[in-house]
């Protein structure tokens, strides 16, 4: 609230803060914690947001009178973080201007995931993954890449879902061992061949107990993982996940289709916490599924 009424004064008097500010402002408005306050209609009057060219614009006055390089690849860095945001592709141009080579690829990196999530938001599935392959990615952000543009896929296109799919368990696979980024991958992963061919799913599930009892950071629960980008007005980040990353996503459809089979993959669990979250997902299946609804549920309890 505090920078949306300030804003048009900066504009006015510190427009060099200004843009720093905006890119502020639109981190903040998709942070789940504040997005309640971007939904109130007093809040946005009489605040256009920047245009790619007003970007562009501003920019090119802040370098004109910075003083050094460090300035200079700072300007550069909100820019290409402002334009992204925008699904500006020229983002990347301002980006390659950074002179520093460890801060112009961190940006990169930002600037190229955003351009994916801005083609996903789109629903353009080709341009998705075509940044995806071409784009200074994580090996974490592209096979999520590659699972979100396997929900936008129409159900004819079966085949090359499971290419993709098939790619994103690549990816995972060169994730560090001892990150749970791989095993939550695995479960989103894992999800979506169960509608594909569930028989891979059901063999993806042994790959899942693997990689979860190899780390006790793996909780079971729905997690996000967020990229963060430093820049001049704070932390500007991405971040990918929530229930797709969750045991119960997975342990509820496979606990429809084969209760006791589940019940020994959620046992699989060594560690409390993601065993507890299996059991009760399955628990719930049973709950909610009418055809058993009068099965014993001693199986479970053990």
């Amino acid at each position: 609230m505090v920078l949306r009424r300030l804003l048009p004064i900066f504009e006015q008097y510190e427009p060099d803060a200004a843009m720093s500010l905006r890119t502020r402002l639109t981190d903040l408005a998709t942070d789940p914690l504040t997005r309640t306050a971007d939904d109130v209609p007093a809040l946005r009057q009489g605040l256009p947001a920047d245009s790619a060219t007003d970007v562009l614009e501003k920019v090119q006055s802040r370098l004109d009178r910075a003083r050094n390089s460090r300035e200079r690849d700072q300007i550069c860095s909100d820019a290409a973080v402002a334009l992204a945001k925008l699904g500006d592709p020229r983002a990347r141009d301002v980006a390659e201007k950074i002179e520093d080579t460890d801060r112009r690829n961190e940006v990169w990196q930002y600037v190229d995931f955003s351009m994916v999530r801005f083609a996903i938001r789109k629903k353009d599935t080709s341009e998705a993954i075509r940044l995806a392959k071409a784009g200074q990615l994580t090996h974490t952000q592209r096979a999520w890449v590659y699972t979100q543009a396997v929900r936008l896929l129409p159900v004819s296109q079966r085949e090359r879902a499971r290419a993709l799919l098939e790619d994103a368990v690549n990816e995972t696979a060169r994730v560090e061992a001892d990150k749970p980024d791989r095993t939550l991958l695995l479960l989103s992963i894992t999800r979506l061949f169960f509608d594909i061919d569930e028989m891979r799913a059901w063999l993806l599930m042994g790959e899942v107990l693997k990689t979860a009892n190899s780390t006790d950071k793996f909780t079971g629960e729905p997690v996000q993982i967020t990229f963060p980008l430093a820049t001049k007005s704070g932390i500007s980040f991405t971040t990918i996940g929530g229930q797709d990353f969750a045991v119960s996503s997975v342990l509820r459809l496979f606990a429809v289709a084969d209760l006791d089979r589940s019940v020994s993959l959620a046992r699989g669990f060594q560690h409390k916490a993601p065993r507890a979250a299996a059991i009760l997902a399955v628990a719930r299946a049973v709950f909610e599924d009418s055809d058993r609804a009068s099965r014993p549920l001693s199986v479970v309890s053990k």
